[in-house]
Parts: C-alpha cells; structure tokens; sequence
C-alpha cells in the first residue's frame, strides 16, 4: 500500500545518499589507468579493462564517462554513484 511505496522510496533515497559521491583512495584510483576514446564513445581503463559510457561495470551501468567523473548507476537499486577521477 501507500505506507509501503513511501518506504521503498525512502530506503531507495537513503541508498542514493550513501552512494550519491564516492571519491576513490588513491589505491583505488590508481587501478583506472586511463581514459581513452573507443570508436568515438569515452571509455575508460581499470585494471586493465575497456569499460565504454554506456557499458556495465560490474552490478554498475555506465552513464557517463568525462576526464573529471564517471558516473555509474546501481542496475537493483538505481542509486547513482560519482567518481572523481582524476582530480589532482
């Protein structure tokens, strides 16, 4: 009922928060070794993988890749999740 939907809303709204900026440590960050372009689309290098916009990272699916942030979206949960890459 309603009672249900305003807390599957919540729960979904909590998860966004938790997940809305993750900055990687410096261990983390050093495992993305590149930004590249693949047949146009942006794409990025971790661990030494091609992961392309559009593409999926592990339970992730990739929204947008730019030189600053990669931004991914949980497929279950639909939380969003900001990486700040390659600030220096």
């Amino acid at each position: 009922g309603d009672m249900e939907e305003k807390l599957q809303m919540r729960t979904r709204l909590e998860a966004f928060r938790k997940e809305e900026s993750v900055v990687l440590n410096d261990a983390q960050r050093e495992r993305i070794s590149g930004f590249v372009t693949h047949e146009g689309v942006p794409a990025v290098i971790v661990d030494g993988m091609v992961y392309t916009e559009g593409g999926v990272f592990g339970e992730y699916l990739i929204v947008k890749i730019t030189q600053e942030v990669i931004t991914l979206v949980n497929q279950d949960t639909k939380a969003i999740k900001n990486i700040y890459v390659f600030e220096r």
